[in-house]
């Protein structure tokens, strides 16, 4: 997959670049480096090179093993962090209510019945509810910034300036 403009919608999984397996062109990387965001350097450093008119290749048969063994709290500090660097970019996500997020939490919870049964299900359920909250409490202008600093993995990024919470 080619991406070659700025995409309108952002969010977890709406840009395929990331530091975990990913390769950039050194002159690219003198150019620009990762912006001072919260987490999710890589997808802000990815609005910045396509605002430029370059382009990023996203090979989906590379494999990578790649994860996280968080609790619920950490993956709900980890999605705040998430949520504010979206944020702090000006960006726009995509609304819980389209069909195709349905599809996708539909997919996730199939996966964890057939993995676990019934646990399964209501794991992924608790998981994806965890992350969106998550997401939307960092994201959220209306949610104080020194409540989304009590739930940061990096509370010392928050309260820097305006132009971070």
């Amino acid at each position: 997959m080619i991406l070659d403009k700025v995409p309108t919608i952002f969010g977890p999984g709406k840009i395929w670049f990331s530091n975990v397996c990913s390769a950039i062109d050194k002159e690219a990387w003198r150019q620009v480096n990762f912006p001072d965001v919260v987490m999710s350097e890589d997808q802000a450093w990815t609005i910045e090179v396509l605002k430029r008119g370059w382009t990023l290749a996203y090979e989906p048969k590379a494999t990578v093993k790649h994860g996280h063994a968080l609790s619920l709290m950490a993956l709900f500090k980890r999605n705040v962090d998430s949520g504010a660097s979206f944020a702090s970019l000006g960006t726009v996500v995509p609304s819980i209510g389209s069909g195709k997020n349905w599809r996708w939490l539909a997919d996730e919870i199939k996966f964890g019945f057939n993995k676990q049964g019934l646990s399964g299900a209501f794991y992924v359920m608790a998981y994806e509810l965890t992350r969106f909250i998550g997401f939307q409490t960092g994201y959220r202008r209306f949610v104080p910034w020194q409540i989304k600093k009590t739930f940061s993995v990096v509370p010392q990024w928050y309260g820097r300036s305006k132009s971070n919470h």
